[in-house]
């Protein structure tokens, strides 16, 4: 990267499996640059996963995908004006640099398959320099991406975090059923 962003949009994988694998490739990207606000875009419903990381500042909830892809992109298209410095597709879909593109991220970082290539200001190579596909753990996948740009791998450990109103509706249920606060639960 030439200047370290200030604004960055991440575009989120589509399942729940592999937002929960991209947890390692938000904490290196936070570590890399800590004074950079960190917007992760991602399906409706899919929030709840990432809700309360202190790796990023801003969860955009886009639409169901029932909308099709002109609504996503006018999804996309209200986003020009936050000026994203670096927009990372963390899915290899052409869908997701082309979304990135509309939102009119400065530089789009993403793996160069599946006929995106010029949808990227960056293509990154794949993993294993073209020779066929690499089978990798999604988490490394990500990972790859996030070092492209200058953040180092901080472990590949899951996370997930519990907001505040998460503990204390989980507070109230326990002490509806009589479980004392603090008292072991396994």
């Amino acid at each position: 990267m030439e200047a370290e962003p200030r604004e960055i949009l991440v575009r989120a994988p589509n399942w729940a499996g592999d937002v929960v694998m991209a947890t390692p490739g938000l904490r290196a990207l936070r570590a890399a640059f800590p004074g950079a606000r960190i917007a992760v875009a991602l399906r409706a419903g899919l929030e709840g996963l990432l809700a309360g990381s202190p790796r990023l500042d801003e969860l955009i909830v886009l639409r169901k995908d029932r909308a099709g892809l002109p609504a996503r992109l006018r999804e996309a298209a209200a986003l020009r004006s936050r000026r994203f410095d670096l927009g990372l597709s963390l899915p290899d879909s052409f869908s997701a640099a082309l979304f990135l593109r509309v939102s009119g991220a400065r530089c789009v970082v993403g793996y160069a398959r599946n006929g995106r290539r010029l949808l990227l200001h960056r293509a990154v190579p794949l993993p294993g320099g073209g020779r066929g596909r690499v089978m990798l753990p999604r988490e490394q996948h990500v990972l790859g991406l996030m070092e492209a740009v200058g953040a180092a791998p901080r472990g590949t450990g899951l996370e997930l975090f519990v907001t505040a109103s998460e503990e204390e509706a989980l507070g109230r249920l326990l002490a509806a059923r009589g479980v004392a606060e603090g008292r072991p639960l396994a």
